[in-house]
């Protein structure tokens, strides 16, 4: 190891091509955790819980992070499909009772699927997370199907 604390670090590193390490993982149903949860406010002033998922060890693309929001103000439908997956995630991280703060997701395991969404205005595709259910063991991932349901009310997005 050399002494020089910036080795490494040249113009030439800072105009070479960079591999996309953010790419979407693979659509499937995996096994994820509930790793962060934070109540946050839109541009528009509306509220909304914002979820960051762990795909869990043991799975393809273990450890990568899935970032998705919860709305709780503004058009009905997806504030009704956000209050039904945060009671999801309540009661599968063992919660009773009301929600009173988005930290008690934190460390929910979930059952869930997750598809990409083609990027818009200049953005990547990105990871959604279209439904989750109680994590009881299921295998994951599974290609082309699962023996558990998905949920066929609430997965529309």
């Amino acid at each position: 190891m050399s002494d020089n604390i910036f080795e490494g670090i040249s113009s030439e590193v800072a105009n070479a091509p960079v591999e996309n390490t953010n790419r979407p993982v693979s659509p499937d149903k995996y096994h994820l955790s509930v790793v962060n949860a934070e109540l946050r406010t839109s541009k528009a002033g509306k509220r909304y819980a914002s979820v960051q998922y762990r795909v869990e060890d043991g799975q393809p693309s273990a450890n990568r992070r899935i970032f998705e929001i919860y709305m709780l103000e503004g058009h009905e439908v997806s504030v009704r499909i956000s209050r039904k997956t945060l009671s999801i995630l309540l009661a599968a991280n063992g919660g009773e009772g009301a929600l009173t703060d988005v930290s008690q997701l934190i460390g929910a395991h979930v059952y869930g699927e997750v598809v990409i969404e083609e990027g818009r205005d200049g953005y990547d595709d990105k990871n959604r997370v279209k439904w989750v259910n109680k994590w009881e063991g299921q295998d994951t991932p599974v290609s082309g199907g699962s023996s558990s349901p998905e949920p066929d009310e609430f997965d529309v997005f």
